[in-house]
Formats: structure tokens, C-alpha cells, sequence
């Protein structure tokens, strides 16, 4: 059909298309048995061939379309890369056979028409998709064989500069492991792979530094699998983001004809964010350098006018006139007269602009993001909760009574829709006043505006130190905010116990407090005079004076009274202990964060984000690897294109890989990203157990020859003593022999026997006499007159 086709393209170009894309369709999940009776039972790769030979004149290209000759290449181009997805790299089974494979696949590819449409891929519609497609195909290829580099890359028709800058810019690589779930053809699933794949569009064009930041501080990092899990629920979150500054890229503004994005750049936020607490700090400092009660008129305070229109301030800082009142040298070299003024007030007017900007960037771009996460947050729980009910099977126990209120009232209640319409109110009002900084930058805003009357102010604009230095926030404020269910224990005691000891002073002591009275000491019973005033004496003196209250009332004498112990139970009890008590817990709750944050910091600066390896693993192998590897083989943002590009991309288009992936992360897993392992590691770990058996083969081989040459050794020493043993016995045998001769005193014969003896071995063994027995001889043997005189140690030995 693919012949026939290609032989009259001209009236057949849809239908090969169609044909080509079904072929595709077949190989791809993918299906071990087609890649194998394609490669090798058919002509496929040749037919391929033979269409990317043709020119665009012999194809047809005003009777074919340039839509259809484009996607035609594309699809032959994924057709070559399908007939190799998915090969094994899990065993050397697999290895071998995808050997064989890659082997005809490569010697079957015209690999310079390739490189001719990589270079040349037209002018059309998608001629840009048909050199990304030959782009990652020839990636594909030299990362299966990196040695095949320069036959694949140059070659009479090497690869054009601009395709190479493709290359480098818009071709992005990840490790994954592609789990086939078992499919026919696999006996292993789960092989580490290399996958290429083109850079998504909208990451390229919206993608900021800020958006990137702030996804890096906000991953939870308690343990490598949360991380990843987090990483991967950020990931979704931001794509919306991504969607959204899309959509907002495509609405033209009037008059000045540009895009939203244009006007509201994410990747100025931190610009503009910086110039808000610039500016504020400048008005403070200018407020510094200016502000003065003295009178700098020279006209003096001689009791006659009215000096205050020469006071610069008054309290609350509503009338000052900064140009107008001096201030001390040398500084009046700098700020000349009015200088001051017009420095302040631009100061204002800019904090004002750039305050209202960062709210109206966060209005447009974080809210309508942040409403769509807490709806879709809603619709989970929502369908969590309906899934429950069906789960369990609850029934409704109510009376019949309170089932027609309820009715009722869900009828009135979705007549007008109340509900929806609450919940959307609700969804906003997280979405906006909780979620981002819009409601911070709303309150900034109205401060600075009022600042201006009220430079009162001015000082707590400088709180936005916290914004600029999130690490600030996290280690000061959270260390106050975190343990807030302690520290309000602690104040309770505290407040109660300070109440108790202000109700013994009001009670029994109340006319011992003292006042300070044109520089003497003067009995005053003012601050206790009431109870409520007593208490508050006794918690706002009491807690910040050194010695507790007994600093604040009179001491007549050094006797041990009521007094001194109330004064001294105060002191330990509320000063020392519960005062202590309460900065412990938040300089305890401050080295727990710091602690945190210097984990952070390990896990972001000496550990692999993907599969968690230390810095000092890949040190060991060489200095400098770790950061190669981070860079190249697991980017974590190499992963966050890669999800990007999934869900870009249209289901219907999926190869198998991308089907696996978009599979898992609907079900929020992470099977697919590769923990405690690498490329690089597992060709490692392959050489090292081939290493290891290799060197286990040769300890044993070692180990049997020593032990063969040790019993051999042994069986000589054995043998040598043996044969001693055996010289031995026969000696002592012939010593016995000869003593037995003695004994009798009987001639000996030739062989050194008695000759009785010898003779009687001649007979059968039943019949033959033994030295001593009762039929060997009749007569007594007579005694030896030598034998008489023997001593009894000799008869002994005989015996």
C-alpha cells in the first residue's frame, strides 16, 4: 500500500499520510512484535527512504499542499524513531537485541537525505515541527551510539550552524525509567532510558526567573520522595500560570498596541518589588537627615511671638517643610535649599506609582491563576467527598420532619443558586487575600499614600525587608508565629501570675510605690491607686525593670519582711523564670528554623534534585562531575519542560512514552523519574559487577590452587610419615621376633625365626603351633641359670 502510494502521489498524498500515521499508530506504545516484523519482514525503512529522496517538485507540492508533504515527513520521521522506542536497556538481553536492531535500522537510513531536509526542511506551515522531528531523531540516534557522532552530524552534507543552534537551544534530553506495565514482548520493565524532546513554546516565551525562584524555595524537601511529589504539584500550578500569561499575551492593548505581558512582565516583578522598598527608604533616610524640634530661624524663642511656627514637627508629622530648616554640616554641602523637598515628595510619588503597579500586576497575573487552583482544589475535594458517599453507602437516619426542611431548603437554596454563588465568593477571597501578595501590596499601597501626611509612616514601609528577603521571614517572623500556641500558654501564666502578686501590692502595699519628682524621691500611692492601674504597674514596670516591681517601691529597711519576700517570689518567679521561659521558646523555635534552613540549603546546593545523590558520590569519581550532571543528565527544569510539553500536547499525538507519563501524572506518581540512579551509574554499576565476578572467578581459581597445593603438600608429609611408621613397626617386630627367640633359646633359622617356629608355618593356620602353645612341645622349656639371676625389672620388661 506504501508503494502504491508513493508511485502516484499526486492523487494518493492524504492516504499515504493516513497509511503512514497508522503504521506509526502500530509501532508506537510500544509493541515489540510489530517493531520486529517491520525491521525485519518488511521494506519499510527503504520506502521511507524513497520518499525523503523525493523533491518537493516530484511530490506534487501545489496538488499535495505543503500541510500535507510536511506532516507526510514528520510522521516518517516518527516512524524511524517508533521502530527503536522503548528498546530494553534493563538487562544484556536486551542490549543485545536492541544491538541488532539499532544495527539495521542505522546502515538502513539515507543518513545524508536526512541531514539535507534537517537543513533545508522548507518554507511551510510546519516546516519548523519537520526539523525538530529530525533534530531529536538524529539525537536519538547519536545517543545510542555516541561513536556514530560525526557520521550522523557531518558527513558531504554536515549539519547547517542554525540547525546546530537548534540543537543546543530547543532540543531538551531527560532520564526517565519507562515502566511498559507488563506489555508482550518485555520481560523487564522499567528500563532507564534517554528521551528527547522538543522545548514547549509557552516555556520559552513566559517562563521567568521569578516563577523559577520562587518554585525552588517553595518545594518541600523533608524527604526525596516528598520532594519530587511536591516538584510535580508545583509543576501543575505553574503550568497554569504559563497558560495564563498565554492567554494574557494575546490581548492587545489600545493605543499603544502591545500585549498584556508586555506591560505586566513577570520577569520585572522583582525590578519593580525593589524599587518599592528603594524608594521608601529613601524618604526614610531623608526623614532622618531633616527632622529637627529646634528652632534653625534665628529669630529665637525670647518668649515674645509665637515659637511654633518654627517647630519643623509635630507629632504625628502632619506639617514639616523639609526644604525650609537646615540641618548640620557637612551635609548642607549635599542637600541645598529645597533639595530636600523635592527628593522627599518624588520619593513618595514614586513608592505610590511602583506600589500600585505591583498590585495591579498581581490582580492580573497571580489572582485569576490562584482562582483557578482554589476552584479546581474545590472540584477535588467536592468529587473526593461524592466518591466517599458512594464508597460507604451513607444513609440519611433524619426524621421525616427535618428530611422536608432540608429539602426545602436545598430547593430555595439552588433556586438561587446561593450556593455557587457563595462559593465563588469564597474561592476569590482566598484566591486573593490569602494565596499571594495582592492584599499586602493593597494595604503597601494605602500606606504609602498616607504617608505622605502622616510620615509616621514612613518607617513601617521599611517592613518590606521581609518581602525582599524571604529567608528574613522565615527565620525571624515564623521563629515568633510558629510555636504561637506555646508562647500564648507562657503570656497566660505569665498575665495571671503578674495579677496575682498586683493584687497582694494593691491590697497590702500600695502606698510604697515611688514617683520621680523634679529629680527626689516622693511617696506616691498613684500607680496602685486602682487595681487595674496596680496590675498594669506591675506588668509593664514589673516585666522590664531589672529587679522585678521591688525596683519601683520603697525600700525603708533591710529586714525580712512580707515585702522582701513578694519583692524576691516577683524577681524569680515572673522575671527569671516565665520571662526566660517565653525567650527560650522563641530562640528555640529560631535554631529549629535555622536548622531547617541550613538542611535546605545542603539538600539545594550538595544533593542531585532528582535522584538524590550527595555531591560527594560524584566527587569521588572526579571534581567537577556533580555540577555536569545537575546541568546536563537531571536538570530539574530538563523535567519541568518535559511535563510541560505532555500536557501541551495533544493526547491523540502521544508516542508511548508520553502516554506513560501524562498516565502517571494524572495518578500523581512518580515511577517515571529516576531515584538513586543514573546513566552514568548504571553503566557503572554494570562494568563494576562485571568486575566483581570476574575478580570472584579468579579469587576462587586462586583459592583451588592453593588449597590442591596444600594437600598435596600434606599428602607427601602424610605419606613420608607413614612410610617412617611402617619402617618403624618392622623394626619393632623383628625386635620382637628376635626376644621371642631368646625366650625359647631354639635355634634361629635363614630368616632370622626360630626354626620351630618357621617350621610350624608350613602347616595349614588351623593346625600350625604357636611359640607357647600347649602343643608345641611336651617338655618344660629348662630354665636358664642367666634368667634366674635376672632382676625383676628385666622380668617386668618381658612380661
Amino acid at each position: 500500500m506504501v508503494a502504491t502510494c508513493m508511485g502516484q502521489v499526486e492523487k494518493t498524498a492524504v492516504n499515504l499520510m493516513k497509511i503512514a500515521e497508522t503504521i506509526l499508530e502500530m509501532l508506537q506504545g510500544p509493541c515489540r512484535g510489530n517493531q520486529r516484523y517491520f525491521i525485519v519482514e518488511t521494506q519499510l525503512v527503504r520506502l521511507v527512504n524513497s520518499y525523503m529522496q523525493r523533491r518537493d517538485e516530484d511530490l506534487g507540492a501545489f496538488l499535495v499542499g505543503d500541510k500535507t508533504r510536511d506532516q507526510t515527513k514528520i510522521t516518517m520521521f516518527q516512524i524511524i524513531h517508533a521502530l527503536m522506542e522503548g528498546q530494553g536497556q534493563a538487562n544484556k538481553q536486551d542490549l543485545d537485541e536492541f544491538d541488532r536492531v539499532f544495527e539495521i535500522v542505522f546502515k538502513s537510513i539515507n543518513m545524508p537525505v536526512f541531514r539535507g531536509i534537517v537543513n533545508e526542511p522548507g518554507n511551510g506551515e510546519f516546516a519548523a515541527d519537520v526539523r525538530m522531528s529530525g533534530v531529536l531523531l538524529l539525537e536519538t540516534l547519536v545517543d545510542h551510539r555516541p561513536e556514530l557522532r560525526d557520521e550522523v552530524y557531518n558527513g558531504i552534507t554536515p549539519l547547517s550552524e542554525e540547525v546546530r543552534s537548534v540543537i543546543d537551544e530547543k532540543a531538551c534530553a531527560v532520564e526517565v525509567i519507562w515502566d511498559h506495565e507488563g506489555r508482550d514482548g518485555f520481560e523487564k520493565a522499567g528500563s532507564l532510558q534517554r528521551y528527547f524532546f522538543p522545548l514547549p513554546e509557552v516555556y520559552r516565551k513566559h517562563m521567568s526567573d521569578m516563577t523559577k525562584q520562587r518554585l525552588i524555595d517553595s518545594v518541600d524537601r523533608s524527604s526525596q520522595e516528598m520532594k519530587l511529589i511536591n516538584f510535580v504539584k508545583l509543576t501543575n500550578d505553574t503550568y497554569e500560570e504559563l497558560k495564563h500569561l498565554k492567554y494574557l499575551g494575546e490581548i492587545r492593548v489600545p493605543l499603544i498596541n502591545r500585549s498584556m505581558t508586555w506591560m505586566f512582565n513577570p520577569d520585572a516583578e522583582w525590578v519593580y518589588s525593589a524599587g518599592c522598598f528603594f524608594s521608601s527608604f529613601v524618604a526614610n533616610v531623608l526623614l532622618i537627615i531633616t527632622l529637627d524640634h529646634r528652632d534653625h530661624s534665628g529669630s529665637g524663642g525670647d518668649g515674645d511671638g509665637d515659637d511654633d511656627e518654627h517647630i519643623t514637627t509635630t507629632l504625628w508629622l502632619r506639617d514639616i517643610n523639609l526644604g525650609q530648616h537646615g540641618h548640620g554640616a557637612p551635609l548642607d554641602k549635599i542637600f541645598t535649599k529645597g533639595f530636600t523637598f523635592y527628593a522627599y515628595h518624588t520619593s513618595n510619588i514614586l513608592s505610590c506609582v511602583l506600589v500600585f503597579y505591583m498590585f495591579l500586576l498581581y490582580s492580573i497575573i497571580h489572582v485569576p491563576v490562584s482562582f483557578k487552583l482554589v476552584r479546581r482544589e474545590r472540584a477535588k475535594r467536592e468529587a473526593g467527598g461524592e466518591q466517599t458517599k458512594k464508597i460507604n453507602g451513607q444513609k440519611d437516619h433524619k426524621s421525616h420532619e427535618d428530611s422536608e426542611l432540608d429539602s426545602i431548603s436545598v430547593w430555595f437554596w439552588n433556586k438561587l443558586e446561593l450556593q455557587k454563588r457563595w462559593n465563588l465568593t469564597i474561592d476569590f477571597v482566598q484566591a486573593s487575600m490569602f494565596r499571594d501578595l495582592t492584599t499586602y501590596y493593597l494595604l503597601y499601597f494605602f500606606m504609602a499614600v498616607f504617608s505622605v501626611f502622616y510620615p509616621v509612616l514612613k518607617p513601617l514601609q521599611l517592613l518590606d525587608i521581609f518581602v525582599q528577603l524571604p529567608t528574613a521571614a522565615t527565620l525571624i517572623l515564623k521563629s515568633v508565629y510558629g510555636p504561637r500556641q506555646q508562647l500564648l500558654a507562657a503570656l497566660i501564666v505569665l498575665v495571671i501570675s503578674t495579677y496575682i502578686f498586683a493584687m497582694i501590692i494593691y491590697l497590702a502595699y500600695a502606698d510604697q510605690q515611688i514617683t520621680y519628682v523634679e529629680q527626689d524621691f516622693e511617696w506616691s500611692d498613684s500607680d496602685c491607686y486602682t487595681l487595674r492601674s496596680c496590675l498594669w504597674m506591675a506588668f509593664n514596670y514589673g516585666t522590664r525593670a531589672g529587679g522585678g516591681v521591688g525596683d519601683l517601691m520603697v525600700h525603708s529597711n533591710f529586714a525580712v519582711d512580707g515585702r522582701s519576700v513578694v519583692d524576691f517570689f516577683y524577681f524569680m518567679f515572673v522575671t527569671v523564670i516565665l520571662l526566660n521561659i517565653v525567650f527560650g521558646i522563641i530562640i528555640d523555635t529560631f535554631s529549629e528554623r535555622r536548622e531547617e534552613f541550613n538542611q535546605k540549603a545542603v539538600d539545594k546546593n550538595g544533593k542531585c534534585f532528582i535522584c538524590g545523590i550527595d555531591k560527594v558520590e560524584f566527587d569521588k569519581e572526579q571534581i567537577g562531575i556533580f555540577e555536569r550532571h545537575i546541568k546536563n543528565d537531571h536538570s530539574m527544569w530538563s523535567y519541568f519542560k518535559l511535563m510541560i510539553h505532555i500536557w501541551e500536547a495533544e493526547p491523540n499525538d502521544d508516542d508511548g512514552f508520553e502516554q506513560y507519563v501524562r498516565r502517571e501524572l494524572a495518578k500523581s506518581k512518580i515511577n517515571w523519574i529516576p531515584t538513586n540512579t543514573y546513566l552514568g551509574k548504571r553503566d557503572d554499576d554494570l562494568e563494576a559487577a562485571d568486575d566483581t565476578i570476574e575478580k570472584i572467578k579468579a579469587n576462587l581459581k586462586a583459592d583451588l590452587d592453593h588449597f590442591s597445593d596444600e594437600l598435596s603438600a600434606e599428602m607427601g608429609v602424610f605419606s613420608e610419615k607413614l612410610n617412617l611408621q611402617n619402617e618403624d613397626a618392622q623394626a619393632r617386630l623383628i625386635m620382637i621376633e628376635q626376644y621371642l627367640a631368646d625366650l625359647r633359646g631354639g635355634p634361629m633359622g635363614d630368616d632370622g625365626q626360630p626354626e620351630e617356629i618357621r617350621r610350624s608355618e608350613t602347616l595349614p593356620s588351623d593346625v600350625r603351633l604357636q611359640p607357647g602353645s600347649p602343643g608345641a612341645t611336651d617338655q618344660a622349656e629348662p630354665v636358664s641359670p642367666t634368667r634366674e639371676r635376672q632382676s625383676p625389672d628385666v622380668k617386668d620388661e618381658r612380661e
